[in-house]
């Protein structure tokens, strides 16, 4: 097989990258066309053998002041020849930082492409949906059932939506959970904005479920889709929400949403502590974790790297300044 890099693929080339992964949103073309939403350059990169596909993935060049950055959000079940492909493309491009995810991968391991910056491991959930007559409630944790018949119970209800005026109420939800878990002591990174989310929408990338209380959105998911598969891209649930079971009913019904659709398996999302709160509530849906790792890596020049190190240690001496009282 031989490396092959394509800028700017459509629509179609998109689709024929989307027919080698099924399962997996994050190569399609409604996801290409989200992401060009946000001006990145977009390229296709992979192997071919006889001039036909036979794996790759979406890749986003970005120029910044200092540095051109190399995004992939799903790595492939790649080969050698891929990642020496990679290599020798980042060095044409002028790559400076190489950023690699594994959103939807398959297990893989990322080798040294240049000074590594970070990795983390990470887990994924993967939630087969199996066949229509299978029950995907009985497969839940006990605790887990009972709170999505609690939820049927209360009069839940869900409502699909592509509209972005929805986002405003999904990313009080998310700063709702993401407050809970800080107050467990956990690590939170996450922000974002519904001018953020809102290509995901537009693009048909995703859907916005919401669990509905009377009147009242109190939990949501934004679920990305594929033709065999659905992953869970941002989810939050209110105070409201969770008194009710809200995130286990809404994540039953996505489920049961996503099987009628012609889904084989609903992608929990990741986490980065197996032993962690939020990795214990996706596992318990009856999802199984995969390991994965995530990398960047610093792929540019030496000069280049003395000039970004000479700018950092100046803003660190700046926010230090800036930090300090002015009668101080």
């Amino acid at each position: 097989m031989e490396f092959w890099a394509e800028v700017s693929p459509g629509a179609a080339r998109a689709a024929e990258l989307a027919a080698l992964d099924p399962a997996n949103p994050f190569a399609t073309p409604a996801y290409l066309a989200a992401e060009q939403s946000f001006g990145a350059e977009p390229w296709l990169l992979g192997c071919v053998e006889g001039g036909k596909l036979g794996y790759g993935c979406l890749a986003f060049l970005r120029s910044g002041r200092l540095n051109r950055r190399l995004t992939i959000s799903s790595l492939p079940a790649a080969e050698e020849t891929f990642w020496r492909g990679l290599r020798e493309f980042s060095r044409a491009h002028h790559v400076g930082i190489l950023e690699l995810n594994t959103f939807a991968s398959p297990p893989l391991s990322i080798p040294a492409l240049g000074e590594q910056t970070s990795r983390m491991q990470r887990h994924e959930f993967l939630l087969q949906l199996g066949d229509p007559e299978s029950s995907l409630l009985e497969r839940m944790r006990v605790n887990h059932r009972q709170s999505a018949r609690k939820g049927i119970k209360a009069g839940l209800v869900v409502r699909v939506t592509g509209d972005p005026a929805a986002l405003d109420d999904h990313i009080r939800m998310i700063a709702s959970s993401m407050g809970r878990r800080q107050a467990r002591g956990e690590t939170v990174s996450y922000q974002s904005s519904p001018d953020g989310l809102r290509p995901y929408l537009e693009s048909g990338f995703c859907r916005l479920f919401l669990a509905v209380l009377g009147t009242e959105p109190v939990s949501s998911m934004l679920v990305a889709r594929a033709s065999e598969g659905a992953y869970l891209y941002t989810s939050g649930t209110a105070p409201a929400g969770m008194a009710v079971g809200a995130s286990h009913f809404l994540m039953h019904e996505i489920a049961l949403t996503s099987r009628r659709e012609g889904a084989r398996v609903f992608n929990l999302g990741g986490v980065g502590d197996l032993e962690s709160s939020l990795a214990q509530y996706k596992r318990h849906f009856g999802a199984e974790p995969i390991a994965l790792e995530a990398a960047e890596f610093y792929v540019g020049t030496a000069w280049r790297k003395a000039v970004n190190t000479g700018v950092r240690a100046a803003q660190g001496i700046l926010r230090r300044l800036s930090r300090r009282s002015p009668h101080a």
